[in-house]
């Protein structure tokens, strides 16, 4: 099987972490980016060398995944798995962790681990006692717990080979188009333990007749006759969703962790067919399971876990024949909360990962994007404000009864400027003083301020007002139609005082 070029540069940046003397590396590579493939082809180059392999997953949907790619390749492996027949006489053994945990160990030089954000349980560092001398690749799309705890050890090296955005931009993967909601659980008061929302709490703001009954219409306005999969905090909450959409006509069905893998697999088969539309679960599909046919993620589920989120939305965006888009629903806040899934991050050992954006929710469509107006999806833009009116020389200013010239207003100004820039407050502070004063607010102010006020922080941020430093409210650049006079009052509104 040839590799793609991206997989292939990631296989070169492994195989040098090892080279300078790594022994245990995590190789990085968003959901959909061929992880397994890349596995394969080192196991397929490890059986040439003659060594032994092992592989650790701990779903039984991935171990007949993983059998499933190798026989593509080739290569014949075992299965370590309860209530299935071993053959420990193959080279390459798959094992589920919660067998293998109580089993005899196989040799091996090399052992994988699958879903490598897991690694720092406890049944996987009792296994990998047994090979204090193999080398130890893991495999993730997230290389953070959900509970924050490090990944070093059993880790000492983070491989990134490539990035969502990376791989979108490159078509490998699907950039997801993310619809907010207003219609949200209200999360105050959610206490957070072992990373995430406290579960009871959770469900109970969740499992609302209103919030679900949203997401129904939401997914016919935007996702009606694609294949979906929907994320539910619960399984009662899970079963709410299904039996909306079930009496609004819609052939969606239920699964969770207490389905046997017969039933599973008939229902995800049925997705796969077309003959259902939507299934919805809890806590079982947020990691591994591959149908690049899904072309709608529903998160009801809201989430405090960064990881979590990108583990989610990561299934809808794999490529498939005649797929173009990927539409995700997000109904918990996630997107304003974590960020895009294209998002550039920075993955971590130390058991944090973060990403940087600057989102805007669309008022009109509820698309949620970075950057400024007008949507990218629905064209809508929010009208400028009009201009408030201004101080200037030609205008007379009384202040309790006393006339006040322009030359003395500025004088004033300037002294409040510096008391401004002397304390570290913002601009706008100094600004309104003026105007709680004079009634008006100051123009023609530029000089003055550049010469009485320093920005404690002057960090210019894109916004539909051009390029402006947040704190001090200086600009680089103007969008097209906006006046340039400095200190221009639009930029005052909503800006309390710090």
């Amino acid at each position: 099987m040839n590799l793609r070029p991206y997989q292939t540069a990631a296989l070169d940046r492994l195989q040098q972490a090892f080279e300078r003397g790594a022994r245990a590396s995590v190789l990085c590579l968003p959901t959909g980016a061929g992880k397994t493939v890349l596995a394969c082809e080192i196991m397929r180059r490890a059986l040439l060398k003659g060594r032994r392999v092992l592989f650790l997953v701990h779903r039984v949907e991935l171990i007949d995944q993983a059998v499933t790619r190798l026989a593509a390749f080739g290569i014949e492996a075992g299965v370590i798995l309860a209530r299935r027949e071993e053959d420990r006489s193959h080279a390459i053994q798959v094992a589920s962790i919660q067998t293998l945990v109580r089993r005899k160990k196989p040799e091996a030089s090399i052992v994988f681990i699958d879903e490598a954000h897991h690694a720092a349980a406890k049944t996987y560092v009792s296994i990998l006692e047994h090979y204090p001398d193999a080398w130890l690749i893991g495999l993730t799309a997230t290389p953070c717990r959900l509970d924050g705890r490090p990944l070093r050890p059993p880790f000492d090296t983070l491989v990134v080979g490539a990035t969502a955005r990376e791989l979108c931009d490159a078509g490998a993967l699907i950039e997801p188009i993310v619809y907010s909601h207003p219609d949200k659980p209200n999360l105050v008061g959610l206490r957070i333990q072992a990373g995430d929302y406290e579960q009871a709490g959770l469900a109970l703001a969740c499992e609302k007749p209103d919030l679900v009954g949203s997401i129904v219409k939401h997914w016919k306005e935007r996702g009606d006759g694609l294949r979906t999969l929907c994320f539910a905090v619960s399984i009662a909450h899970s079963r709410m969703i299904v039996a909306d959409f079930q009496r609004a006509g819609i052939a969606a069905e239920h699964l969770d962790g207490d389905d046997t893998p017969t039933v599973r697999a008939l229902t995800l088969s049925r997705l796969r067919t077309g003959e259902i539309q939507i299934v919805s679960n809890c806590a079982l599909f947020t990691e591994g399971y591959d149908l690049p046919d899904l072309a709608v993620a529903i998160i009801a589920r809201p989430t405090a876990s960064f990881s979590l989120w990108r583990q989610m939305v990561g299934r809808i965006m794999r490529p498939a024949p005649g797929k173009t888009s990927a539409v995700v629903l997000d109904h918990a806040g996630n997107a304003e909360e974590h960020g895009l899934p294209t998002d550039e991050t920075d993955w971590s050992l130390d058991g944090k990962a973060s990403s940087t954006s600057s989102l805007k929710t669309c008022k009109q469509c509820y698309a949620v994007f970075e950057g400024p107006y007008p949507c990218p999806e629905c064209g809508y833009a929010p009208a400028l404000p009009q201009p408030v009116s201004g101080d200037d020389e030609d205008e007379i200013v009384h202040v309790d009864g006393k006339l006040v010239p322009f030359a003395d207003r500025q004088k004033w100004y300037a002294g409040i400027v510096a008391e401004a820039s002397a304390k570290r407050y913002r601009i706008g502070w100094a600004r309104n003083q003026y105007k709680a004063k004079f009634g008006k607010w100051p123009r023609k102010v530029a000089g003055l301020e550049a010469k009485h006020y320093v920005c404690p922080l002057h960090v210019f941020e894109e916004t539909e007002w051009g390029q402006r430093c947040g704190h001090c409210l200086q600009r680089k650049t103007w969008p097209s139609g906006v006046g340039d006079s400095a200190g221009d009052p639009r930029l005052l509104r909503d800006r309390p005082a710090p």
